[in-house]
């Protein structure tokens, strides 16, 4: 959810330079010319930012994850949603041998997108671990603020930033926070402008190293 901050630097980020160009073209064309022109750049703008979640998909090379090719995984995102009270995620799978997953929405569905190397190298609480992490940051109202850290980049300020609370939760649902623990210090931070969809990131403000150390303190 954006707070007033939120959406004030949202705002000037999506409406300002629509607005400067619309002064100038208005200035050279006329205000008619001014106003279509600022009109255009707002709705890129908003398009750009809506479209996130599908880029970040379509880089990471997601393809659909089959129940029967993973059935561990479809049946523990089933348990799960249900337990946490949202409808069941369509499952996707990175095909990378880097051990870390992203969620967002796609056709008002959220989505899992699981890398080939999570599904690997975790035991069965570890994917439950990251399954529920997942699950809580596509339905924590976080996903508009996940959208514009990865349309704006170093531009958004803190929009990308984890909940410090989140791991803590996780451990609350799955009741065993050394499954957490251990996800964490195996996940590699995802590098690429789109790591504010994934559990974690390489420009994360704490490390995962550093995340697991705090729930290790529970």
């Amino acid at each position: 959810m954006l707070g007033a901050g939120d959406r004030t630097r949202a705002g000037l980020l999506l409406f300002g330079p629509a607005l400067l160009l619309g002064l100038g073209v208005a200035a050279a064309f006329g205000p008619g010319w001014g106003m279509a022109a600022c009109g255009a750049l707002v709705l890129a703008a908003v398009g750009w930012v809506g479209a996130q979640d599908r880029l970040a998909l379509r880089a990471g090379g997601a393809a659909l994850l089959t129940a029967d090719r993973h059935p561990r995984a479809h049946n523990l995102a089933e348990a799960l949603a249900h337990q946490l009270g949202v409808p069941a995620p369509e499952l996707l799978l990175l095909a990378t041998a880097r051990v870390n997953a992203l969620a967002c929405r796609r056709r008002s569905r959220f989505v899992l997108a699981l890398s080939a190397g999570l599904l690997e190298s975790c035991t069965r609480t570890e994917l439950e671990a990251a399954i529920v992490s997942l699950i809580q940051r596509a339905e924590g109202n976080q996903m508009g603020l996940l959208r514009l850290a990865a349309a704006f980049g170093p531009f958004a300020g803190p929009w990308g930033e984890r909940d410090p609370g989140a791991d803590v939760r996780t451990a609350a649902v799955t009741r065993y926070p050394p499954a957490v623990t251990a996800l964490l210090r195996k996940i590699d931070p995802e590098p690429g402008r789109y790591a504010p969809f994934y559990l974690a990131g390489a420009r994360d403000s704490l490390t995962p190293a550093q995340r697991a150390a705090q729930v290790a303190e529970l």
